[in-house]
C-alpha cells in the first residue's frame, strides 16, 4: 500500500523551520502531493510532545502512515513506530 500520511518529527531544540524539515516537507509536496504532511512544533516535555502527536495521528491509517524523524525526533520515531 502507499505511504498516504507522513509524520516528522524534529529534533531537540529544532522546529519545523529547520533546514532539514523543510528541505523534507518541500520534497513531499513537489513529488507527492496527495500525502499529508505532518511536521509538528515539539514541545520539550516528552510526555507532552507524544501526547500531541498520538492525538494528532490518532485517526490516520497505519497501514499507510510513515514516521521519520531527526535526532530526538528519531527516536520519537521509533517510539511512534
Amino acid at each position: 500500500m502507499p505511504t498516504t500520511h507522513l509524520l516528522y518529527l524534529h529534533g531537540f531544540r529544532s522546529s519545523p523551520h529547520s533546514n532539514k524539515a523543510r528541505t523534507m516537507a518541500h520534497y513531499v509536496q513537489g513529488q507527492h502531493p496527495s500525502v499529508t504532511w505532518y511536521c509538528p512544533q515539539l514541545p520539550p516535555s516528552p510526555k507532552a510532545a507524544m501526547d500531541m502527536v498520538m492525538a494528532h495521528v490518532q485517526d490516520w491509517p497505519s497501514a499507510q502512515m510513515a514516521v521519520i524523524g531527526s535526532s530526538l525526533g528519531g527516536y520519537y520515531a521509533t517510539w511512534v513506530a
